[in-house]
């Protein structure tokens, strides 16, 4: 990523009920701070390319599929900062993260929908956010060793989440035989496995953690 786009700016965005087309990745279902992304199928390229036509500004909203389209769900508002069309069916798109937004209204079609902006606390320390991104991370290099050693999984060190989502997508992972990987202790109850592994997996006390990231507006968990 050049230094040019690190050290862009991040777009000041006011609190609003907003329409904004939407773009599914399929292959990208958390954003990073900034992305390339090779969209390589001429059917995804038409539904792009449609998509930029209806972003007045650049900006779009992503979902990981289609699913994702429903009220209540939050979303990752991006900016298109660059396309390069490098064959007939395929292109490379660069885009920036913005900010998280809870959709309001979908309407019909699902191609464009109401969101209304979250922000995060900004007196929560990055040195905090950090942590909650590290603990993520380690959860994941258990599951999934050769995908973090591919970095397929890199982009969530940049996502800040609330302790509620972080307790889900350990929830979530726990799916994967995640108790023996941990040495889970019998007298843990199943309610209770996502808190102990983080109770693990971070440097600072999981009450601790959760004081200093209980600011953050919270993911859906659905």
């Amino acid at each position: 990523m050049s230094s040019e786009i690190q050290n862009l700016l991040k777009p000041s965005i006011e609190p609003s009920q907003l329409s904004y087309p939407v773009l599914v990745l399929e292959d990208l279902p958390v954003l990073p701070e900034a992305a390339e992304v090779v969209i390589a199928r001429a059917g995804l390229k038409r539904a792009f390319e449609q998509v930029v036509d209806e972003a007045a500004d650049e900006t779009v909203i992503l979902v990981p599929d289609r699913t994702w389209i429903r009220e209540g769900q939050i979303v990752c508002l991006a900016r298109i900062l660059r396309v390069e069309e490098t064959s007939p069916d395929e292109m490379r798109v660069e885009l920036r993260g913005l900010s998280r937004a809870e959709i309001l209204e979908t309407g019909s079609s699902h191609d464009s929908v109401a969101v209304r902006h979250l922000h995060d606390d900004s007196s929560t320390s990055s040195s905090d956010r950090r942590e909650v991104r590290l603990a993520i991370l380690q959860v994941l290099e258990h599951l999934f060793p050769e995908a973090v050693a591919n970095r397929l999984l890199i982009p969530l060190l940049e996502i800040e989440l609330s302790f509620s989502r972080l307790v889900a997508l350990v929830s979530t992972v726990c799916d994967f035989e995640i108790d023996e990987r941990f040495e889970l202790p019998t007298e843990v109850s199943a309610d209770r496995r996502a808190e102990w592994i983080l109770d693990r997996l971070c440097v600072r006390s999981r009450r601790s953690l959760r004081d200093k990231v209980n600011g953050m507006p919270p993911f859906s968990s659905n």
